[in-house]
């Protein structure tokens, strides 16, 4: 190898001193080295024969640039080894790639460069425009391209695999400045959009090329129209406007921008059938943001039939649910009795419990050959009550319930002939009785005194809502949805709607609560046109989750940890403090909004100081004072 080192730097010094590009010296450098390896591995001696066979037997495994860079460099070495100097048939030509351009690409890359000196750009700048996209337009004419108006797809993908930079941040200044001159064209109508976005190193390894899943599907000519480019950014522009940022905004244009590509470069009509197959295919590709484009598409396709963002949307309005995958049999009476229960004015969770409920019951008649519901007697409601697992009883009452109601209503519709079927599932479950658990004292004292006017914003929020649970015992549904038509300044009140019982609640606020609320209004809450008082820090602003409760208790109070049942413990310990203040139990059962004042009798055992003053004698419960196993 001794020699081989030797040429090998004769080589090197050669180029050194001709003044060639560092992407040039480096491609010789890791050639050469790649190549003593490859000898060494081998226990080969060089010849230029075995140079041929190792560019030969590796051409598969690299790109265009690759190969005849490589083979150059080894051109240059068998010259060394021959005469002792690189051949000038080897030396290659030192002119620039602008001045090898030819014709109408000559043209059109002088019109370009011409516009960037007239936009401003100064000729430091445009000199390195001319640089970058001379390379392209050569490579094109390399490859028998002679405008930009016949440029492809497979070109733009080809050159990005081809072109080769000693650094991946070269080759991205080049890739920059390549689609803005195909930016440039794709203006004036010569190009496709397409071409300048998919030459990004973001998206360029997730574009679907093969679209031959399309092709026999005759369901896609159904509403296809063609898909524009401009609608994407008018929707992008909405979701903006709407509120949506940062991650959002990037993975919505990342799966757009995807999906211009595909149904460009197949010159597809567009249609949402044809979408989801789409996504199917890249939907491995995307990775872990898969459900957030997921939702993407999903908001797109509603605005392109609608015009307008829905922000609750989420999924694939396509896919099958639980009671699409049900048998005819039983799906016509399901579906029936669901909306006879939206008929009477049920609300959507109370619905989609029944649903739940009754699928799962409708899944165990199918898996044991049942075909029609007048055959379930007494003992397949039996067998199925017993294998049917949740993880409490209440949860299975819950369920038994539903499905007895569907069987009443069965029995109604006179699909079963047993109007007693129903009783064969029980829907009852052994009451329980809870220790009431609220905050101590200690607690109380620590939520009263952190009023931290340097906190965070979502702190001041969190300490808001947690003032309005301990200082007025209003529930986490009822907080959420406070609206700024509920609270009454000049009264120092505040009336709403119970959202679980539907009664309408009167209650004065506290000094501190109601300070806590105009700190939150004035210092921390987001600008949004929402009426909701209490909303999300994040874009867009909108209506908070109940959940946000239970966090805020232990945001403001981390050392509790999350025993205590949750947010509801500001409610009973609220609760028991009236009661510790002899307040009636009349004014309690009101304050909570409770239908009757029997629901307060729980929180009586917690008031110890009035319970030791009525305490039964032990000789009237005929309780012994004697102790001893002989008197027990």
């Amino acid at each position: 190898m001794i020699q081989y080192d030797k040429n090998i730097k004769a080589v090197m010094d050669f180029l050194e001193s001709e003044n060639y590009s560092a992407s040039v010296v480096s491609q010789h450098r890791i050639c050469y080295r790649e190549f003593r390896r490859y000898l060494s591995e081998n226990s080969l001696t060089y010849s230029k024969d075995i140079g041929d066979g190792w560019i030969n037997s590796h051409k598969i495994l690299w790109n265009y640039r690759t190969t005849t860079g490589y083979s150059h460099c080894l051109d240059q070495l068998a010259d060394v080894y021959c005469s002792g100097k690189v051949s000038p048939d080897h030396i290659g030509s030192h002119k620039a790639p602008y001045s090898m351009l030819e014709g109408r690409l000559k043209k059109e890359l002088d019109e370009y460069l011409l516009f960037s000196l007239s936009s401003g750009d100064t000729d430091l700048v445009s000199t390195q425009r001319r640089i970058c996209c001379a390379r392209f337009m050569l490579y094109l004419q390399d490859k028998g391209i002679n405008s930009l108006t016949d440029v492809d797809y497979p070109a733009v993908l080809s050159f990005h695999n081809d072109d080769y930079h000693s650094s991946r941040k070269s080759k991205d200044v080049y890739e920059d400045e390549i689609r803005a001159l195909l930016r440039y064209y794709a203006g004036r109508g010569k190009c496709s959009i397409g071409l300048s976005l998919v030459l990004n190193k973001l998206l360029i390894h997730q574009v679907i090329t093969n679209g031959d899943f399309l092709m026999d599907k005759d369901e896609l000519s159904l509403g296809a129209d063609a898909l524009e480019w401009e609608q994407i950014l008018v929707f992008l522009d909405m979701l903006k406007t709407t509120g949506y940022a940062g991650t959002v905004l990037k993975c919505s244009k990342h799966l757009l921008t995807l999906m211009y590509i595909f149904f460009d470069m197949h010159r597809l009509q567009f249609c949402t059938v044809a979408a989801w197959l789409w996504f199917d295919r890249v939907k491995s590709l995307l990775q872990t943001n898969w459900k957030q484009a997921r939702r993407s598409l999903s908001q797109f396709l509603i605005f392109r039939e609608t015009g307008t963002i829905i922000t609750a949307t989420t999924g694939d309005p396509n896919a099958k649910t639980g009671i699409d995958l049900l048998p005819e049999w039983c799906r016509i009476q399901l579906e029936a009795f669901l909306n006879l229960l939206s008929r009477e004015g049920r609300a959507d969770s109370t619905i989609n419990m029944y649903r739940s409920s009754i699928v799962r019951f409708c899944r165990y008649l199918d898996s044991i050959g049942i075909d029609s519901f007048d055959k379930v007697t007494a003992d397949t409601l039996s067998s199925f009550n017993l294998q049917d697992r949740h993880t409490t009883a209440e949860g299975k009452c819950a369920y038994n319930c539903r499905i007895r109601s569907f069987l009443i209503y069965l029995a109604e519709e006179k699909v079963i002939n047993n109007w007693y079927l129903y009783k064969a599932l029980p829907s009852l479950s052994a009451p329980k009785t809870r220790i009431v658990e609220t905050l101590d004292d200690n607690e109380v004292q620590m939520i009263w005194d952190r009023q931290d006017n340097d906190a965070s914003p979502i702190y001041i929020r969190d300490y808001a809502i947690v003032c309005l649970g301990l200082g007025m015992g209003m529930r986490s549904s009822d907080i959420v949805n406070l609206r700024f038509g509920d609270i009454d300044w000049n009264k120092q009140s505040i009336h709403f709607i119970q959202q679980k019982t539907g009664k309408a609640v009167v209650l004065p606020f506290p000094n501190h609560v109601g300070n806590a609320i105009y700190r939150y209004l004035k210092k921390a809450r987001p600008q949004s046109t929402s009426a909701y008082i209490f909303i999300s820090h994040r874009m867009p602003y909108g209506k908070l989750d109940r959940n946000v409760c239970r966090k805020a208790l232990q945001r403001v109070l981390p050392e509790r940890g999350e025993s205590g049942g949750g947010f509801h413990v500001t409610r009973r310990t609220f609760a028991t403090n009236l009661l510790r203040n002899n307040t009636k139990v009349s004014l309690i059962s009101d304050s909570l909004g409770h239908r009757t004042d029997t629901t307060v009798l729980k929180y009586l055992s917690l008031d110890e100081e009035r319970m030791r003053l009525c305490p039964l004698s032990l000789r009237d419960t005929g309780i012994t004072m004697e102790g001893g196993v002989f008197n027990a």
